[in-house]
């Protein structure tokens, strides 16, 4: 073998070596991403699906008062026994830096039901939220499937559908859409 061919032959193995590399770095930066999506999706549809279990379960407060307190673009507050010990817990959904979460308040009872803020946990229940930057969160409709204006009149609310958009690597994936729909139970009780 002389020297030219063994120049060539290891110029050439260079070349392969390169475009194999090369290869190689995009599938695993695809399967990075591949991975990112599923995770994004499967932690936006776990938060949907608790809270519309939350939501099915909205009935009259402990006070009489009516199961939707407020129902903005990014913020739920409804009354529910989300804890299935008896009591209508105060439930508060809302956004906040990236994040979906919950704030529950359980009742003070006796002489006129209370559900003092002092004592609202929160917890985080969903994570690389981008709604936050337009896309509304909480969206409410009328008896007729007509979409309302928020804040929403709560004693016209017959329907709440929730779309979060999530995103865990804004420079390298597409923002995943999760929504769902949610008629709670007690309606026109």
């Amino acid at each position: 073998m002389t020297l030219v061919e063994l120049i060539v032959a290891i110029g050439i193995l260079g070349i392969v070596s390169i475009g194999t590399s090369i290869f190689f770095v995009y599938v695993w930066k695809e399967k990075r991403n591949t991975l990112n999506i599923g995770q994004s999706s499967f932690s936006s549809a776990q938060s949907i699906s608790k809270a519309v279990e939350n939501i099915r379960k909205m009935g009259r407060a402990e006070d009489g008062a009516h199961m939707i307190e407020s129902a903005n673009d990014f913020d739920l507050v409804f009354y529910g026994d989300v804890d299935e010990d008896g009591d209508m817990e105060k439930v508060h959904y809302y956004a906040e830096g990236g994040f979906l979460k919950a704030g529950v308040i359980d009742p003070v009872i006796g002489g006129g039901s209370v559900y003092p803020g002092e004592n609202e946990n929160i917890s985080i229940v969903g994570e690389n939220m981008v709604n936050e930057s337009g896309e509304p969160i909480f969206y409410y409709y009328d008896k007729s499937n007509s979409l309302l204006a928020t804040p929403a009149p709560v004693v016209s609310v017959r329907l709440i559908k929730i779309h979060i958009l999530t995103n865990s690597d804004p420079d390298n994936i597409i923002d995943i859409s999760i929504e769902s729909s949610v008629a709670p139970r007690n309606f026109g009780k």
